[in-house]
């Protein structure tokens, strides 16, 4: 487990993955939720957020976009439609612009995810467990989104590697193979987990032209 610094604003919250020395700043779109995926990250999954950091990306900055992520487009927030758009970090420059049918495809995708999320969280009693089961989609999203970044670097190489500015397009790739992940209608998330793992290549063309 992490040393969580016990100050406000310290340099440890840096060391940890957020943008500087205070949390709160990368935590105003998310709030506790988002402190606690990270917790669960550190503490569950620690060699994910070694790689976050080995390959320069910032951990928890990372986990705070996942969460923001997956709370717009499993429409767990109540902002309006507008605001979705304009606070969703995997949106793509060009989404205006796709054709109604392909919007209408992803569309029934997102339903039949929201459906999938929704009846997982009927064995959840208490709210330790939704956050918990929250928290464990998140992992997942962290390791597609990781995975991505393999994946671009395997296209790449070592001599123009992917860095932060490449993030929006890994966290692209992360939100589509989740969201269709969970409209296959995984049961558990250990299902949704291994279905995860199944996955040969991550990253995801924008030329796809999946919203």
């Amino acid at each position: 487990r992490p040393n969580f610094p016990k100050e406000r604003r310290s340099r440890g919250w840096a060391e940890l993955g957020f943008q500087g020395t205070d949390p709160a700043t990368d935590l105003r779109g998310t709030g506790m939720l988002g402190l606690d995926c990270i917790h669960e990250l550190f503490a569950k999954r620690p060699e994910v957020a070694n790689d976050f950091a080995n390959n320069d990306l910032l951990c928890a900055t990372a986990c705070i976009n996942v969460v923001q992520m997956l709370l717009v487009h499993l429409r767990i927030d109540e902002a309006s439609h507008r605001e979705r758009q304009l606070v969703d970090p995997s949106s793509r420059s060009d989404k205006s612009k796709l054709p109604k049918r392909i919007v209408s495809r992803y569309r029934a995708v997102q339903l039949e995810a929201m459906q999938t999320f929704l009846n997982m969280l009927e064995g959840c009693a208490t709210e330790a467990s939704t956050i918990s089961l929250f928290a464990g989609l998140v992992l997942v999203a962290m390791q597609l989104t990781m995975r991505a970044w393999c994946d671009l670097y395997q296209l790449r190489g070592e001599e123009n590697k992917p860095n932060l500015l490449d993030f929006r397009e890994l966290l692209y790739s992360a939100r589509v193979q989740i969201m269709h992940l969970l409209a296959a209608g995984p049961r558990s998330m250990r299902a949704l987990q291994s279905n995860a793992k199944s996955i040969e290549t991550v990253l995801v063309d924008e030329s796809e032209r999946i919203p």
